[in-house]
């Protein structure tokens, strides 16, 4: 084949016949994110060539360098080419970071767990929270930071049992959960008054003091 080169100065087929150059066609020159594609081969002096070289059938040509395609172009997750640059991206729940390059996770907006639970849950993509309850309450689940910006709902909570509660003279005994109310009705010849409450303490409480009477009879 012919004898090449690597570079095509603009003078660079004066006196020289059968010599391809390929690559940068005549002092030919690309801007920053492109490249010279093609060829150039010097023929005998001729009066219409100037300066002595003609174009094959590929002529120098500025061709978009796709850096994408060498390590990502040194994007952390996503690398888009556009003709003459490119530039980085990243995925849902991630922000480019102030280098253009790196990724880090979003935050998400802080939010309570359930209604009946104590914890705020606070962090970023992926990250993981616990629920726990409120006095009297129990809670089972964890919960995700997600890409969207929003937390699961994953947890569930409930109320915890109070143990039994006899008031005396009342014909039942009050139970329920954390928050229930018992109104105690009294046995045969006594009425009762008042509101008993299930604490988060685990027992019934009296909320206006809770008594049962019997009946006055009459003379």
């Amino acid at each position: 084949g012919l004898p090449t080169s690597a570079s095509c100065g603009a003078t660079f087929c004066d006196g020289k016949t059968g010599v391809e150059c390929r690559g940068n066609m005549a002092g030919f020159q690309c801007a920053n994110g492109w490249r010279a594609v093609g060829s150039v081969l010097c023929a005998a002096s001729d009066a219409s060539l100037t300066p002595s070289f003609v174009n094959t059938s590929t002529p120098a040509v500025c061709e978009d360098v796709d850096e994408c395609s060498v390590n990502n172009g040194g994007c952390d997750q996503q690398c888009f080419n556009r003709p003459g640059s490119y530039h980085c991206g990243c995925y849902q729940g991630f922000a480019l970071d102030l280098d253009g390059m790196s990724c880090r996770p979003k935050a998400c907006e802080d939010s309570t767990a359930h209604i009946f639970s104590k914890t705020v849950c606070h962090g970023n993509t992926g990250d993981m929270c616990v629920a726990r309850g409120q006095p009297g309450y129990t809670c089972t689940g964890v919960e995700e930071c997600q890409a969207n910006g929003q937390w699961t709902t994953n947890t569930q909570c409930w109320a915890r049992p109070c143990g039994e509660h006899q008031v005396t003279n009342a014909a039942t005994a009050c139970k329920g959960r954390t928050g229930d109310v018992c109104k105690p009705q009294g046995i045969p010849g006594y009425s009762c008054n008042g509101t008993m409450v299930c604490s988060a303490d685990g027992t019934f409480k009296s909320i206006d003091g809770v008594k049962c009477t019997g009946a006055v009879c009459g003379n």
